[in-house]
């Protein structure tokens, strides 16, 4: 496609020692049949060969960034800092993983469907491949999560903790974009706070069921189960992250009420209620999400919230809720975070809600401390022993 008003579209790809994929994926980008691209490549500190061969592609649609150290794990602080570099005249944003492999007509594919129907967020099919790019049968909208369901369909999914939408297969309108905050803590589920943000802002979402990338399957990937520790290490923090990231950006009286037709107190909103917006989801995921985590995190909100005099006021008078509604749930639903050492005595998450353990322990501990104090008072003292016998 070589039309002088097709929209530029800004693809970004951050690469850390990915010297065995990274060719693949730039030159997959390069033999687009969609031209009119600016491809930025952020080279996060790499120690093995990525920086070489990615200045090994001449190309002027390319601009490299090279980033003075590493920042860990890849997430939304990479797209900042492409989006510093990418021009002004973008109208659109792909993501583009090292180890993922554009189809040619991916980009022809992923516009057209955006300006058919002026959607921001648009999500093409992804197959899953090998290492060596060998197909495994399987696609995303296949056997992982169906395209073409309406939209509060998927945000009660990422509200689930579900990743229902491809990653390698997005295309971002810019102005959309630009209008949510970015989290740059979270990794595991960056993209999952990405996409939620965009829906809940009201962005528009469309499909395109024609595969447009291949997805590697390989010990490298984030979610591998070889990182599976790690990722436990993180999903505690990360999850309670991105629930009060949803509840601070939903701001739309009319998203929120679409978006849940059968909760009381969001069909109770007026136009005039965007201010407790925040609340009413808030209270939504205290009450039906699955993760504990999420109700955990949520219930954290809530407490923010009623923290605020005049919005606590508000929310009395709309729906009849009061701080003696909110004490009375903590105490019928208590919640604990509770450390425990691990064999290694490496400090571990146990998890939320278990009182039982929390007792034991308790009780354990003051029944030893006793035992203790006993043994020592009645012990002979080590000193006058010593005397006696010289």
């Amino acid at each position: 496609m070589t039309n002088s008003s097709a929209p530029l579209v800004s693809i970004i790809t951050s690469y850390y020692n990915d010297q065995e994929f990274l060719a693949d994926a730039i030159s997959s980008v390069l033999a687009q049949t969609y031209t009119n691209f600016e491809y930025i490549l952020v080279n996060h500190a790499s120690t093995d060969n990525s920086r070489q061969i990615a200045h090994s592609f001449h190309d002027a649609r390319i601009k490299h960034i090279d980033l003075p150290r590493n920042y860990g794990a890849s997430g939304n602080i990479l797209i900042k800092k492409a989006m510093e570099k990418a021009s002004s005249q973008g109208q659109y944003i792909k993501l583009l993983c090292a180890d993922d492999y554009l189809l040619p007509d991916s980009l022809e594919k992923l516009v057209a469907a955006a300006q058919q129907t002026n959607a921001d967020l648009v999500f093409g099919n992804i197959a899953f491949v090998s290492k060596n790019r060998d197909l495994l049968n399987k696609t995303w909208f296949t056997h992982r999560f169906p395209a073409n369901k309406p939209t509060a369909v998927y945000v009660k999914e990422l509200l689930q903790g579900n990743s229902c939408l491809p990653y390698a297969g997005n295309l971002i309108k810019r102005t959309a974009f630009e209008k949510i905050p970015l989290d740059y803590t979270c990794v595991n589920i960056a993209d999952m706070s990405l996409w939620a943000c965009l829906l809940l802002q009201g962005a528009s979402l469309n499909f395109v069921e024609d595969t447009v990338c291949q997805y590697r399957i390989h010990s490298g990937n984030l979610c591998s189960f070889r990182k599976k520790k790690v990722i436990e290490k993180r999903n505690l923090f990360e999850h309670v992250l991105f629930i009060k990231q949803c509840i601070r950006t939903a701001s739309s009286v009319a998203i929120l009420k679409q978006l849940f037709p059968k909760d009381p107190f969001a069909q109770q909103l007026q136009d005039e209620d965007g201010c407790l917006v925040p609340f009413v989801l808030a209270r939504i995921l205290h009450e039906h999400a699955n993760l504990l985590a999420f109700r955990y995190a949520a219930r954290l909100a809530i407490a923010e919230i009623l923290n605020d005099y005049a919005l606590q006021q508000k929310i009395e008078e709309k729906f009849g809720y009061s701080l003696r509604d909110f004490r009375q749930r903590l105490i019928a639903e208590p919640y604990q975070i509770l450390p425990f050492y691990g064999k290694n005595r490496d400090m571990k998450t146990a998890g939320l809600g278990s009182l039982s353990y929390f007792f034991f322990r308790k009780i354990l501990h003051i029944l030893t401390l006793h035992d203790y104090k006993e043994k020592k008072k009645h012990a002979p003292d080590p000193k006058k022993q010593s005397s006696d016998v010289v």
